[in-house]
């Protein structure tokens, strides 16, 4: 009885080790790129934390103005 076996070139092996290879790279890069989102990420957040805070200390200084010198109209 004869067995039908796939046969296995170099090409084969070769063609398996380049996938394997293009699968790890793409894997490697797809981890840089989302460890570049997270540092984005978090610098946004603290971007996000300074205007607020800033907002927030200009938002009293104005009140703070206001209830101490008025609103006066322009002339």
């Amino acid at each position: 009885m004869l067995t039908h076996h796939k046969s296995t070139t170099s090409m084969e092996i070769h063609t398996e080790e380049e996938q394997t290879t293009c699968e790890q790279l793409l894997h490697q890069h797809l981890q840089d790129m989302k460890e570049k989102i997270q540092d984005y990420e978090q610098q946004l957040n603290a971007k996000k934390q300074t205007l607020n805070d800033f907002t927030s200390n200009a938002e009293e200084m104005i009140q703070s103005y206001v209830q101490a010198y008025g609103i006066k109209q322009l002339k």
